[in-house]
């Protein structure tokens, strides 16, 4: 495990003039240090043992690094300082983003946010989408949110599906998934609150790329939806959202909206937030039908 010393000793070694550990995992840690006029993030494995851990720590840095190189991306990321992937505990170095992260206190949902940030939102998954996936042949490992995810999420959450959804519903949930359009794009992930960021300027970043990966083109736009508390800002919301085929996003769109409310529900503490994602659902999966 990653002790205090030698956290200190990459920082040494680095040049880096440490200040605070800003966030602590069993799998990361992410310090904040000082490097001549740039403040930067180190994010440094904890435990050497945790293979998945290792191999997501070097996919992340490879996608930072190629994101600042390449001329056709446009979004938002930290500037990438280097990365030390062979040693003991690998790590790579970001910028720091001085900023307000954009999550309420519970964690899932998004606070309030003007209209500015939400466009500001939208645009870099547009621009995310648009990347051309030849760009990232290099990497290894990248997840797969294509119909092996939306398979693999009927069979994890089959006992809430059956809770939650009648036969007819789930029906046409299946068959949704069975004919959705091959057509993948460059998704992030895990666009949550917690990893965006909202700088001094009103700019916001997209952070923790360690499970980007390809999928369809609504994965990333269903996950935001779902934080938006209020109906006017996700239907604004939805409406900065550039696709060229209305049909196939819509149809992507209802899948993601039910598989990721039920998978959420296992994080939802409140008894009430539980009922409300079931009901949610119910009225999503009757609309889409």
């Amino acid at each position: 495990m990653l002790t205090q010393k030698e956290l200190l000793k990459i920082c040494q070694k680095e040049k880096i003039s440490f200040e605070k550990i800003i966030r602590k995992s069993n799998r990361f840690i992410l310090a904040k240090g000082r490097k001549g006029k740039d403040n930067v993030v180190l994010k440094i494995l904890v435990n050497p043992q945790r293979k998945h851990a290792k191999k997501a720590l070097i996919k992340e840095a490879k996608i930072l690094e190629l994101l600042n190189n390449l001329k056709e991306v446009k979004i938002r990321v930290p500037e990438f300082f280097g990365k030390n992937l062979k040693g003991k505990y690998p790590y790579f170095k970001e910028e720091f983003i001085s900023g307000k992260i954009l999550e309420r206190k519970s964690g899932f949902f998004f606070k309030k946010l003007k209209r500015e940030l939400i466009i500001e939102i939208a645009r870099n998954l547009n621009n995310l989408i648009k990347t051309p996936r030849f760009c990232f042949r290099e990497i290894k490992n990248l997840s797969n949110f294509s119909s092996f995810y939306f398979k693999e999420g009927l069979r994890l959450h089959k006992k809430i599906i059956d809770k939650t959804l009648t036969p007819v519903q789930k029906n046409k949930l299946k068959k949704l998934i069975k004919n959705q359009p091959k057509i993948l794009v460059p998704v992030h992930g895990e666009v949550y609150p917690n990893n965006l960021i909202e700088d001094r300027q009103g700019k916001i970043y997209l952070l923790d790329w360690e499970n980007f990966g390809f999928g369809n083109l609504a994965h990333d736009s269903a996950s935001v939806y779902l934080r938006l508390k209020d109906k006017v800002s996700k239907e604004f919301f939805l409406k900065q959202i550039d696709f060229k085929n209305k049909r196939d996003f819509n149809n992507f769109f209802r899948i993601e909206i039910v598989l990721q409310s039920i998978g959420s529900l296992q994080y939802l503490k409140s008894q009430k937030a539980y009922f409300r994602a079931k009901r949610g659902i119910k009225v999503l999966a009757k609309r889409g039908s």
